[in-house]
């Protein structure tokens, strides 16, 4: 019988080499637990953000817990984003002593000095803020790397503040690269230009004594040139190589219930991971449920992927929060209640109700 709660034993090393040669123990073993899920099971996770409805209690619980953790520290606003809010205590109880993996996924700020205009949401240096030539700004020799470096300690601090608590990540830099809409997408960097980011980010990490995150590389994997998004493999373009990356995921969205294209982006992760060796899984995706209400989404969704030769043997499938994944009274919220007692999907991992 599958077990629904983790037990962190290092039984044996993986078979790829950890980007940090100074790993702790408690980030090998997480490494080693989605290595065993491999091809035997599929570990599930959601998503958790200040000021969102949480994933509902009456329903078996996200193994994989991702905190879309925002600030850095460059102009004063986000000095102490970690130690004074509620972000932090989330985490430590999300880890449960061990029963839980932790991806963190962060909202860097374009920090360029040049930039005009205001993000979606109404604030300057955002996310989605691609003015300024930012990329080109903020690695070495550019004339905003202080700032930079600022924002990246801002990191440090979290990732060692984990540390001190023994609780290991997996952390998601520069999330969805191969698209536009990004300031260090396709907009403003090249191929080069990305990879040397990501690397000097990890290397960076490294120095100030960051060991106990694992690095996740999490291309969309467009299938068409839409939206300043670049169609190709995950282990190249973009790709900052073997030695900066432990894990591939995928970031898989969809406003209508179409297969297909899930398919094709699943079986290039999936020849990606086998050419490179490296776990692999969804990072965050989900269906519209607002846009495109579907009462039998997540039945229909995990027949499929059981059915698809490559999706079935993803490690791990973490959604996104409301619309993507299901609130109490929502169109799928029974399917999903149903689903997961569902012998025929013992293969999803998920935690016992609260």
């Amino acid at each position: 019988m599958k077990k629904t709660v983790l037990a962190f034993i290092l039984i044996c090393a993986p078979a790829f080499a950890y980007v940090d040669p100074d790993l702790n123990a408690q980030a090998q073993a997480i490494a080693h637990r989605l290595e065993a899920a491999q091809g035997h099971e599929i570990l599930m996770g959601a998503y958790w953000q200040q000021g969102v409805p949480q994933f509902p209690s009456t329903l078996k619980q996200p193994l994989i817990n991702t905190f879309y953790v925002t600030g850095g520290g460059w102009d004063g606003r986000y000095i102490d984003f970690w130690g004074s809010n509620k972000e932090r205590d989330k985490v430590i109880s999300k880890w449960k002593n061990g029963a839980t993996i932790i991806f963190i996924r962060p909202g860097f700020p374009n920090v360029s000095s040049a930039a005009t205009g205001k993000d979606f949401d109404g604030t300057y240096y955002g996310l989605w803020n691609v003015t300024g030539d930012p990329v080109t700004r903020v690695l070495p020799g550019g004339a905003d790397r202080e700032r930079w470096l600022s924002v990246l300690d801002g990191y440090v601090v979290v990732l060692k503040d984990l540390q001190s608590r023994g609780i290991p990540v997996v952390f998601i830099p520069f999330f969805e690269g191969d698209c536009g809409w990004f300031w260090y997408g396709t907009a403003n960097a090249t191929q080069e230009q990305y990879r040397a980011l990501f690397r000097d980010l990890v290397e960076y990490f490294k120095a100030k004594g960051v060991h106990n995150a694992l690095y996740l590389y999490e291309p969309v994997l467009n299938s068409t040139a839409t939206a300043g998004c670049e169609v190709g493999e995950a282990d190249a373009g973009r790709y900052p190589g073997n030695d900066h990356v432990d894990i591939l995921g995928l970031s898989l969205y969809d406003k209508t219930a179409v297969f297909d294209d899930y398919a094709l982006r699943y079986a290039k992760l999936a020849g990606a991971a086998a050419r490179t060796g490296k776990i692999w899984g969804q990072a965050e995706g989900g269906h519209d449920q607002e846009k495109a209400p579907m009462n039998n989404f997540w039945s229909w969704y995990f027949t499929h992927v059981l059915a698809d030769p490559n999706a079935r043997n993803a490690a791990f499938i973490s959604f996104d929060d409301p619309p993507y994944y299901p609130l109490a009274g929502s169109p799928s919220y029974d399917d999903l209640r149903k689903a997961q007692d569902d012998p025929a999907f013992d293969r999803f991992t998920w935690l016992p109700k609260k």
